[in-house]
């Protein structure tokens, strides 16, 4: 064993000194230092070529580093470890920072995470793993996704959570799109459980709002097939439905109740989730529904031409005297007839006080408009009027027995004997005469 002692070693520039070899042991007796200034630490060894000299078994003592170094190794493990930003006091490896510059925490496999996102990876992959942000009761916990230096980019994507409120924000384009607030209501747009702001609310009493602004407010897409779109249930039973069928859009009701399919050119009864001929009703005797408009008719009792009523009409019109059953001359005097039409029949009802005859052919049959055309070759329309101080036979008959359609109706006197004749303008007395004519009849339409 070999034993030098060296007061002062002082070697030319550029100049390489080198202890020891492989295998050897130096052992330093005194204090290490890195030009002039005492390194104090626990080292239990020190390995040659590292440009670390020094250390010691137990007790204090010094490592010097005998140069500037750009690297040293450690072939043991510091238990302990602190400086000015760190204090380790770990007794198991936890943080790794590996070839590619992503650390690890409690991971040591960072490779095997995607490439997008494996800067830092945190947790083993076995038990509970977690993150912490720690903020006091006024603050806010944030998480930043940025894309610049400055201004917005700095922020552009947030995870924020409100200590102040306890409500948790996420924002995209640094504006805040979704909260969930302190009683669990989640909103997306609005920040309000107020139904009138254009957004979404999802309230933690299970109540949903939604609102826009200009367009529709909720899609629902049912893909593929026919069947339910959307289902309403009460204490979870179905207690409604909106669905597609061939024929169009159906809305039924629960169970056993009616429903109504939107076609084309009509709406359809439905009973059961399924169409329906004949058993649904529109109303009932306590749930009337008030005015029914038709452009064209209705089918009462059946669905041939004959059980369809296409008209229904009721008013008045100005009834006219006429010396003719067309054309002619008419009496100064009219009266307001009213009638009732229901599909082809109708009954109207009009009295004339005092006509006046004059201008009249006295020879001439005399007539009364109709508020109708009649049916061409009107049967036996008559009746017979109530009159005074109007001349006759044994009776007095208004109407017509055949003939052509016709938009006047006369009078006909009738002997005892069953012959008829015209009542002329001359059988009633000029300005000093009544007629009331209750009739009804048929027409072309």
């Amino acid at each position: 064993m070999s034993e030098v002692k060296v007061n002062k070693l002082s070697p030319r520039s550029g100049t390489t000194v080198t202890i020891g070899d492989s295998g050897d042991t130096i052992n330093v007796v005194g204090t290490l230092q890195n030009n002039g200034s005492v390194i104090p630490g626990d080292i239990s060894s020190v390995v040659a070529g590292t440009g670390l000299s020094g250390g010691g078994t137990s007790g204090d003592v010094t490592l010097n580093v005998e140069a500037a170094q750009s690297g040293i190794t450690s072939l043991g493990t510091i238990t302990t470890f602190r400086s000015t930003g760190i204090d380790d006091n770990a007794d198991a490896l936890a943080i790794t920072i590996d070839s590619n510059e992503s650390v690890g925490i409690n991971n040591t496999n960072m490779a095997s995470f995607d490439a997008d996102a494996r800067n830092l990876v945190v947790g083993s992959g076995s038990g509970d793993n977690g993150l912490t942000v720690f903020s006091d009761g006024s603050s806010s916990g944030s998480i930043f996704f940025s894309n610049g230096t400055s201004g917005t980019q700095t922020k552009q994507g947030q995870i924020v959570y409100e200590q102040n409120n306890s409500a948790m924000i996420f924002s995209t384009g640094a504006s805040e799109r979704v909260r969930i607030d302190s009683s669990g209501n989640l909103f997306v747009a609005t920040t309000t459980v107020a139904s009138d702001d254009v957004g979404h609310a999802l309230l933690a009493n299970g109540s949903a709002y939604h609102t826009a602004d200009g367009t529709y407010a909720g899609l629902f897409n049912r893909k593929s097939s026919n069947g339910e779109i959307v289902q309403i249930r009460k204490d979870n039973t179905v207690v409604g439905k909106i669905g597609i069928e061939t024929g169009g859009l159906t809305v039924d009701g629960e169970a056993n109740h009616s429903g109504i399919m939107f076609s084309a050119s009509s709406f359809l009864p439905r009973k059961n989730y399924s169409s329906d001929n004949g058993t649904v009703d529109l109303g009932t005797t306590d749930g009337r529904w008030k005015d029914l408009y038709l452009d064209g008719g209705a089918f009462l009792g059946g669905t041939g031409t004959a059980n369809k009523l296409d008209d229904y009409e009721k008013g008045t019109y100005t009834a006219g005297v006429f010396d003719a059953n067309s054309g002619g001359n008419q009496s100064a005097t009219t009266a307001t007839g009213y009638y009732t039409k229901i599909g082809r029949l109708v009954n109207f009802n009009v009295a004339f006080a005092n006509i006046n005859t004059t201008g009249l052919t006295g020879s001439n049959r005399i007539f009364v408009s109709l508020p109708f055309a009649s049916i061409n070759g009107q049967i036996d329309a008559q009746t017979s009027p109530f009159v005074k101080n109007v001349t006759f036979n044994d009776y007095l008959i208004f109407g017509e027995s055949s003939g052509s359609q016709k938009s006047r109706f006369g009078f006909i006197s009738i002997d005892s004997g069953s012959n008829s004749s015209s009542t002329t303008v001359s059988n009633f007395t000029d300005d000093d005469n009544y007629c009331s004519i209750s009739l009804t009849y048929i027409t072309d339409d």
